[in-house]
């Protein structure tokens, strides 16, 4: 992955003891940070650089937030920042405190951190980049997540098909001519994926393309 020096992998089904304690301890002193591939991708496919206005439309508990964060520190190359800005909006103010803390041990990049629903945020500027990790049924995180299982239900895509909707035509609203949006879940179901990107599509036509990756 681009613009990646400080990236370590580890297989948390061969680590022993002794590494998983230290990465917890690690992660609570702020040190460092985990984070699966997968989840990765959103940030590296947003590509942020220094001088843009970046807006991460859900942004807590802010793992992604902080990726993007290094990658802009990353291509700065350990220049001052004079321009640009990265907005970490999320709903919850609760979740904010998490965010707050995690963005306290990230790359120094100017961050501005909002309290708006991201369905709803204010139309006060134009972002070269938004990201849209919209909140979902999380059921593609089954593996490892086994209790979702006993609340699992096909219809939870179906109920949150207009939110998630409704948070990325926002997005897109909020997006300058020539800007990349991320829409990014956690989930498998098609009624929280293919089905919300394409209503999105078909409603901003021709303003608005796929761009393969």
């Amino acid at each position: 992955m681009a613009c990646y020096t400080q990236i370590f992998k580890l297989d948390r089904a061969t680590a022993d003891t002794a590494v998983k304690s230290l990465l917890a301890a690690a992660t609570a002193l702020g040190v460092v940070r985990r984070q699966e591939i997968a989840s990765m991708l959103p940030p590296t496919v947003l590509d942020p650089w220094p001088g843009q206005l970046i807006l991460d439309l859900c942004a807590s508990p802010g793992s992604k937030t902080c990726q993007i964060l290094d990658m802009l520190a990353c291509r700065q190359g350990g220049a001052l920042q004079t321009a640009g800005l990265l907005v970490a909006n999320d709903v919850s103010a609760k979740r904010l405190d998490i965010l707050r803390h995690q963005i306290r041990y990230a790359s120094p990049v100017a961050t501005l951190v909002t309290n708006f629903d991201g369905a709803e945020f204010p139309t006060k500027l134009l972002f070269d980049r938004v990201l849209c990790d919209v909140p979902c049924s999380c059921d593609g995180t089954l593996k490892k997540n086994l209790d979702i299982w006993e609340h699992f239900s096909p219809l939870q895509g179906a109920k949150l098909h207009s939110k998630q909707l409704k948070i990325l035509s926002r997005g897109l609203a909020l997006l300058k001519p020539g800007g990349i949006l991320v829409y990014s879940t956690c989930s498998l179901n098609p009624m929280e994926n293919e089905a919300v990107v394409a209503q999105a599509l078909q409603t901003f036509a021709p303003d608005v393309a796929l761009v393969d990756f």
